[in-house]
């Protein structure tokens, strides 16, 4: 008995046996031998060849060494960032397609081949699903101290909008899928915000919201609400009949932003009047016409009690 070794397994070999003697040799013996099979070689070629939000769909070619007959393809997978078990399928073809996967997401996704003495190597590949779409044509317009309007481009198969603004305080707001457009109040003047938007997409019952987008066009700041408060008098005059006169011109123009934390409207009056008191301060000026025609400064003195200007 006699044992060939390193043979290729599950592959036939003719196996030639000539006697011999010390005159001459015998009629030769052939027979054709098939190695038993082994373990499978790795598979080549796993390639993605379509994908969407939830599904990857591969392919991939047999061993280059079968090493015996394939009897089924195993397919396991997982998120690439996960570090538990693996979902594991097989099929008995070089394609499959891989569904209930979530949207943007890279996995890990191995291939190997059985014979009947078991299974190969893994093979692996990182693939990802589709991302869902940003929005397009996302821009944001002024209407007023407290208002802007947002309008974006409609994306089908949304379930709905997010809307992101953000200046002291961080807010959002959902909006409809049958819309393309949103009016955002209640926005606090003298403030600059900025924006962002994202869709939504309802997938088996769950919800799995796409990237933000920025609006296309710069944002305006919220414009300040104005309060003006003009004061007009008359300059100071002179009479013929040396009659005292305190009116004079002044004309303030005030800006104040309204409330930002809730402060009440009768506060803001009283800041107002304090303002204008400020820069506003009166001159009371008197005039006398003597006989000759000259007019001449009265020198004045202000009386407690009565509050008004006394002649000497």
């Amino acid at each position: 008995m006699y044992n060939l070794t390193g043979l290729i397994p599950y592959t036939n070999y003719t196996v030639s046996i000539i006697p011999y003697n010390y005159n001459m040799s015998g009629p030769a013996r052939q027979e054709l031998q098939l190695t038993a099979e082994s373990i499978p070689g790795l598979i080549s070629d796993l390639i993605q060849t379509n994908t969407t939000l939830t599904e990857i769909d591969i392919t991939w070619n047999p061993p280059t060494i079968p090493n015996g007959i394939i009897t089924v393809y195993e397919i396991r997978y997982r998120e690439s960032t996960s570090t538990g078990p693996y979902n594991i399928t097989n099929t008995t073809n070089t394609y499959y397609s891989i569904v209930g996967l979530i949207p943007n997401t890279s996995y890990t996704i191995g291939v190997r081949a059985y014979t009947s003495i078991g299974p190969g190597e893994w093979t692996n590949q990182s693939f990802s699903t589709d991302e869902i779409a940003k929005i397009s044509n996302f821009t944001v317009i002024h209407l007023n101290s407290t208002s802007v309007q947002v309008n974006w481009l409609p994306i089908p198969g949304a379930s709905y909008y997010t809307i992101y603004y953000n200046s002291v305080y961080d807010d959002s707001m959902n909006v409809s899928n049958e819309t393309n457009q949103s009016i955002i109040s209640g926005l606090y003047s003298c403030l600059s915000y900025s924006f962002e938007m994202s869709m939504t997409v309802e997938i088996n019952g769950n919800y799995y919201e796409g990237p933000r987008t920025e609006p296309t066009e710069d944002v305006p700041t919220v414009n300040p609400s104005t309060y003006t408060s003009t004061y007009t008098m008359t300059s100071p005059t002179s009479t013929p009949s040396g009659v005292f006169s305190d009116e004079f011109t002044n004309i303030s123009t005030l800006y104040v932003c309204p409330p930002l934390l809730g402060l009440s409207l009768f506060i803001n009056i009283i800041f107002v009047c304090v303002m204008i008191g400020m820069c506003c301060k009166k001159k009371k000026i008197a005039y006398n016409v003597n006989a000759t025609g000259t007019i001449r400064p009265i020198k004045l003195k202000k009386n407690p009690v009565h509050n008004y200007a006394v002649i000497e």
